[in-house]
């Protein structure tokens, strides 16, 4: 919650909304997931990520501050290794590696170049090597140990790809619990909609209902509000 905070309030969020990207950011894992303390340990990690990248590129390149809280990501993700899954680790350091791209391809407001390009590279890259220091215990005795495993053997397609993500799967990005979405994602077959979310859904689309953009998520959250009564309590 507090990092979720302090990450909304770098990107400009107000503070009823920067307090509620943590809450939001919770309820978007399973409760199952939520009481494995493996997982619990690296659900800092994404917004930990996201407010040391905010802080290291506001004062540009010229400034110390960027080595400093690259360094601080570093931290995090140093931290996550130690005491969560590698495997959540790794996704949330691909999630965030994409959000540093769109960053810079559509909200960097400079001038667009390689120099530019390097600059944003090298927080992640820093984030990334200080991370990798840091949990190099964890990681190192591990590596020794992959020729042993069924993932240094070829694998049929079919178990190769048992757990992946398929692009229907990116939509349960949009509510929590990988709710289910007829012909795109088969999720988990029941809509999972918090009371309060519910309510600020519905009085979203009363309070601003000219605007096109609260429009546009409001179908989409009828849509599988609609499709998933089957499946609810």
């Amino acid at each position: 919650l507090l990092w979720s905070y302090l990450a909304g309030r770098a990107y400009g969020f107000s503070l009823l909304a920067s307090f509620l990207l943590g809450i939001a950011y919770i309820t978007a894992f399973s409760g199952r997931l939520i009481s494995d303390p493996m997982v619990a340990n690296g659900i800092f990690l994404l917004p930990w990520l996201f407010y040391a990248f905010a802080k290291a590129i506001k004062d540009g390149k010229g400034s110390w501050k960027r080595w400093l809280w690259s360094g601080v990501g570093g931290i995090g993700i140093g931290w996550a290794f130690l005491a969560s899954f590698s495997q959540i680790v790794i996704y949330d350091i691909f999630i965030f590696a994409i959000f540093v791209l769109l960053h810079f391809l559509f909200v960097f407001s400079g001038k667009k170049n390689l120099a530019s390009f390097v600059f944003y590279a090298s927080v992640l890259i820093i984030m990334a090597a200080v991370g990798f220091l840091i949990a190099a215990p964890h990681i190192l005795p591990a590596l020794k140990f992959t020729p042993l495993t069924f993932r240094a053997e070829q694998l049929p397609y079919d178990v190769a790809t048992i757990k992946s993500v398929g692009p229907g799967d990116l939509i349960g990005f949009l509510f929590p619990a990988f709710s289910y979405f007829p012909y795109l994602s088969p999720g988990l077959k029941y809509l999972y909609v918090g009371a309060f979310w519910f309510f600020l859904a519905v009085t979203g689309i009363f309070y601003k209902f000219r605007s096109k953009v609260v429009n546009i998520f409001a179908a989409l959250f009828g849509f599988v509000f609609i499709s998933s009564l089957k499946w609810s309590p």
